[in-house]
């Protein structure tokens, strides 16, 4: 009570600061004229490698730049795709994984969207996973984009349901600039730092970001029945560095860069299945990307783009291999705390080749070869299995260097308006992945064709057919093969690429102050690709099922010249077995099939000194697996954040989630299990240096 009667009063003295200001000239009122020009002109890069106006992408896609995620104060790509029409996340295993028009990752891999930033792809070289969390804190982005879809044609074997791209800003002024923001909350007693620093001169341009988060575990109540052996353990520390380095004078155009994300914590919910969670179960993922950029124009038409990068990355588990019964039961003897260490190395290059604005079409052309390794003990890699008794007190399996998995891949778009309809803009392209691991081998084509009709300056009709497919990676495999070397008898068959077939039809008005979309679309999945347990083993196989998905996206952003502006957006997905029906029952659970939200924030005054946000959520038609289970009956939040800048160069920020303090937990595999947070208070400090 008393934490909201301080909301309550921070939200009065907001008001008496805002109506205590002086009225300034009528041409300084005009405080919204920048976002105005900004909603007409968002330029998107994600749907062609281009940077293009929004209704002229081949595409459908959602944009936030720097100034949305501070002023809603959403700084993780969870945060950001909750609100996003066909993205959001849900929890698993301590993990924030990501679900889009109705379909996910199996487990907490989160591996079937690509994640890139400025050009560079920074999944998880194991999994293929996507850092959604505070290992990546978006206090440094200058532009998020949420491409839904398929994208192989242009991405590759990760951009299965999507493409999440980040930039950061470029400088034009010379000098060195820093911003700060240092925050705590009543999230398990959550601190955060970010940092951005920026160096400026003649020569070259030196990008500097930081992050740490560190939160307890929240300790609530997980499953359906109050045990105390079943506590959420989702403590979490997390750090992030960027790092990179661009030359303006000599080697113009060649740039160098480190990205690296570590995350550790508790487990969430379950790590082993027999409803029971320890104090002791963690995970670490370790990320260190680095690269070289080499980019060339040598004439107004052609451009040349390429990169080569080294991604090291570590899984690291450990935990107590307990389920309630052996818990309870357990005599002091026998294995009593496992774990594993599993580096992996990848090395990836790209060139590409974009010839634009010629009497022929646009046209991009590439080469990408990929390779990966799981490296072996003397890099690291673990399996061992700790135990009570009197005799050896651990036991270290062998771990091998895997065989290389090597993918070269080439592509090629055209895009073209067609000559005798006006305003007609055609995109085809094509990608080939030719991928071999030992003996196993694929070879895969993704084509996609979009049509973008310019009904005029303001209005684009979109027809798009894309597909992508998510290749067999080395956790895959090599989880399949340690499985077959412990019971040599079970008969896994070998495993293929899952595919996906999208089809979408999108309406979209890009004017001033309005920016609004309606997108239908359906798609296919074949060879679904997800992990299961076979003998108390994790282990991937293919679904012989064609799962069909449809659905509905609406989206609509507004700004207004009294210092207004929001957002709203409507999104249903169903998917279901084989045949598709509204009838028929989703297959798909714990996820939802209805998402509404709502924003809206208010600038008071007139230099951006002061702006109050407020984000509705409304999420329903979730679906347990098992039928004799009730279905969880969605929830509805409301979030509230406030900037004020007190100086030039301080200033502070206030936010509070879930206002109304609903309780309510998510499903996992058919059980109403996850414990969200209750009502939770943060609070900022900015400086700038």
């Amino acid at each position: 009570m008393i934490l909201l009667k301080l909301t309550l009063f921070f939200v009065f003295l907001c008001f008496i600061s805002a109506f205590g200001q002086t009225t300034e000239p009528k041409d300084t009122l005009d405080i919204f004229s920048i976002p105005l020009r900004e909603l007409s002109n968002i330029h998107v890069y994600s749907a062609s490698k281009k940077n293009e106006k929004l209704i002229d992408a081949p595409g459908v896609i959602t944009v936030y730049d720097k100034n949305d995620i501070n002023d809603y104060g959403y700084y993780t790509l969870s945060d950001l795709s909750n609100i996003t029409a066909g993205y959001s996340s849900y929890s698993i295993y301590g993990e924030k994984v990501f679900e889009t028009r109705g379909q996910k990752a199996g487990s907490f891999n989160n591996n079937k969207h690509l994640l890139v930033i400025d050009g560079i792809p920074v999944n998880f070289a194991r999994s293929n996973k996507v850092n959604t969390e505070e290992e990546l804190p978006l206090f440094f982005a200058n532009k998020v984009e949420f491409l839904r879809g398929p994208a192989s044609s242009l991405y590759g074997i990760g951009a299965f349901y999507g493409v999440v791209n980040i930039t950061t800003p470029d400088s034009e002024l010379k000098g060195t600039s820093a911003d700060n923001k240092i925050s705590f909350g009543s999230l398990d007693l959550s601190k955060r730092i970010m940092s951005n620093v920026n160096i400026a001169n003649e020569h070259g341009n030196l990008k500097l970001n930081f992050g740490y988060f560190q939160k307890d575990a929240s300790k609530e109540f997980v499953g359906l029945v109050n045990n105390s052996n079943n506590l959420y353990w989702d403590d979490q520390k997390s750090t992030f560095f960027n790092v990179s380095y661009q030359f303006n004078k000599k080697l113009k155009g060649l740039s160098f860069g480190t990205i690296y994300m570590n995350k550790s914590g508790g487990l969430g919910e379950h790590w082993m299945h027999g409803n029971y969670t320890s104090e002791v179960n963690n995970i670490q993922w370790t990320t260190l990307v680095i690269y070289s950029k080499y980019e060339k124009q040598f004439s107004k038409k052609l451009k040349l783009n390429s990169y080569l990068k080294l991604n090291e990355s570590i899984e690291k588990g450990w935990w107590s291999p307990f389920d309630s019964l052996s818990y309870l039961n357990y005599n002091g003897t026998g294995s009593n705390f496992e774990a594993y260490s599993v580096p992996v190395r990848n090395i990836e290059g790209q060139v590409e080749m974009h010839w634009i604005n010629n009497k022929i079409a646009d046209i991009t052309a590439g080469v990408n070869i990929d390779s990966r390794q799981q490296l072996g003990q003397n890099n690291g890699a673990y399996i061992i299995s700790f135990s009570a008794d009197s005799g050896d007190v651990h036991i270290e399996l062998p771990v091998n260097k895997s065989i290389l998995f090597n993918t070269f891949s080439t592509f090629l778009q055209v895009k073209k308006e067609i000559p005798f309809m006006k305003g007609l803009l055609l995109t085809a392209g094509v990608r080939n992945d030719y991928g071999q691991a030992g003996t196993n081998s694929y070879n895969q084509v993704s084509p996609r064709v979009g049509l973008v009709q310019k009904l005029n300056k303001n209005i684009s009709l979109k027809l798009l057919y894309s597909t992508a497919l998510r290749a067999p990676g080395l956790k895959e495999v090599q989880l399949n093969n340690e499985t077959l070397s412990r019971e040599p008898d079970l008969r896994l068959k070998d495993l293929k690429a899952e595919k996906i077939n999208s089809f979408e039809t999108a309406l979209i008005i890009q004017k001033r102050n309005i920016l609004s979309s309606i997108t239908v679309f359906h798609n296919t999945t074949s060879n679904t690709l997800d992990g299961t347990r076979v003998l108390d083993n994790n282990i991937f196989i293919n679904s012989d099922s064609i799962y069909n998905a449809a659905g509905i996206e609406l989206e609509f952003k507004y700004a207004t010249k009294y210092g207004v502006k929001g957002f709203a957006n409507y999104a249903f997905a169903l998917v279901t077995e084989n045949k598709w029906s509204l009838n028929a029952i989703p297959i798909q659970s714990d996820v939802p099939s209805q998402k509404v939200n709502l924003g809206i924030l208010y600038d008071w005054n007139t230099q951006n000194k002061l702006t109050t946000a407020l984000v509705t959520r409304w999420v329903k038609g979730f679906r347990v697996a098992n039928n004799l289970l009730p279905n969880p009956e969605g929830f509805f939040l409301i979030d509230f954040n406030s900037k004020y800048q007190i100086t030039t160069k301080l200033g502070c920020e206030f936010q509070v989630r879930n206002i109304l303090n609903n309780q309510f937990k998510l499903p996992k595999d058919g059980i109403i299990d996850i414990p969200m947070p209750d009502r939770t208070f943060n609070f900022s400090l900015n400086f700038n240096l």
